[in-house]
């Protein structure tokens, strides 16, 4: 079986080996694996964010909810959160409701505070679909009501990983809440 050796990619949720059978799993460009990822203000406190259609909610994570002191809301019923892999859940404790600033879009919004893998928050469907935001992936834009908000680079994001990863969380020229 002929082996093509590629770099080690990594994408928010598939890590891939720096060499790959060609029969099992063709060679993907990162371009094509990219997330559409922007800072928005939430609270006072810019949110590294992802905008995901395949969230059917929208979170933040419980050190941003800290960070930003937004309110915790103790939950009368945990929530089971189903993921997309099978067996994969976790259960909703506890939500928030906090001032979002993103594009023209300037309110309160409800948060479920649950436990996030690399991003502090997760824009899904029932914000995207409350305020009208489309993801443009081939121009790479987010556009809230008409508002175009440019989504990280894939050389904007590894930066924004690497400077998190140091615990810094100056973010400097990334923002979508202008």
């Amino acid at each position: 079986m002929e082996r093509v050796s590629v770099p080690r990619e990594h994408s928010a949720n598939v890590r891939r080996k720096s060499t790959t059978p060609i029969t099992v799993q063709p060679y993907r460009d990162p371009q094509l694996h990219s997330t559409l990822c922007a800072l928005i203000n939430i609270n006072g406190t810019d949110a590294y964010t992802l905008f995901d259609t395949g969230s059917t909610t929208d979170s933040i994570t419980p050190e941003f909810a800290h960070i930003s002191r937004a309110p915790k809301i103790v939950l009368e019923e945990q929530v089971v959160l189903q993921l997309g892999c099978s067996g994969s859940r976790s259960k909703i404790n506890y939500g928030t409701r906090v001032p979002v600033k993103v594009g023209p879009i300037s309110e309160q919004v409800y948060f479920d505070i649950v436990n996030l893998d690399r991003y502090d928050c997760v824009i899904g469907t029932p914000f995207m679909t409350q305020y009208g935001v489309v993801l443009d992936m081939h121009n790479r834009h987010i556009i809230v009501k008409g508002t175009v908000i440019p989504a990280f680079t894939i050389e904007e994001d590894k930066a924004v990983c690497k400077d998190r990863k140091t615990d810094n969380r100056s973010l400097g020229p990334f923002k979508a809440s202008q």
